[in-house]
């Protein structure tokens, strides 16, 4: 017959064993990069839960990991908590400030927080880095417009174009634009412009 103390020890050492099974990998770790790795396995996977606990890891490890702090921040976006989101990708920014895919995301984010100021900061610093960023001066363009700040908005479609000749929807855009400020010249200019762009695709 099996003692009391036998079967205890037994009990103990399978919980402790199951215990362990529970423990993320991520407590374990001796360097920011394996933390960082483990985030972002669990990233891929959607377990962004266990992606957070492993890219905080990381930073603790390493503070100026921008890496981490961005990889953090896009966890948090993917959670839905903006606020934390910006905070991180602000982090990242400090380390790491001419990526411009961070400057573009932490210029979404504040979008996303109705921020169209701190958004517009964000496109315009990231501009001065790349300036034939199309995506960015698109969401420059659309900042402006939606803060009725016509002639800014207008020159930033404008570099828009140069980037991507032969938008026939970027030329009438321009021309409405024209429109609104009253300059009917312009506004007539653009218009031809959209048209001879609108015929010639039918041809094609």
């Amino acid at each position: 017959m099996i003692g009391l103390g036998f079967r205890t020890a037994i009990f103990f050492s399978l919980f402790f064993l199951s215990a362990d099974l529970f423990v993320p990998a991520y407590s374990s770790v001796d360097t920011a990069e394996e933390a960082y790795a483990q985030g972002l396995n669990a990233a891929e996977k959607g377990n962004w839960k266990d992606a957070v606990k492993a890219y905080d890891k990381a930073i603790q490890l390493r503070p100026d990991f921008a890496e981490a702090h961005y990889a953090l921040g896009r966890a948090y976006r993917a959670m839905g908590f903006l606020s934390r989101a910006v905070e991180s990708f602000t982090a990242a920014a400090a380390f790491d400030p001419e990526n411009v895919a961070l400057l573009y995301d932490l210029g979404l984010a504040y979008l996303s927080l109705d921020n169209p100021v701190k958004a517009m900061n964000q496109f315009n610093r990231l501009i001065k880095i790349k300036p034939d960023h199309a995506e960015a001066i698109e969401q420059l363009a659309q900042i402006y417009e939606g803060q009725k700040w016509w002639d800014m908005a207008i020159r930033q479609y404008r570099r828009l174009e140069e980037l991507m000749p032969g938008d026939a929807a970027l030329c009438e855009k321009i021309g409405k634009l024209y429109r609104t400020v009253g300059n009917k010249e312009k506004e007539k200019e653009y218009y031809e412009k959209y048209k001879a762009l609108r015929e010639g695709a039918r041809k094609e």
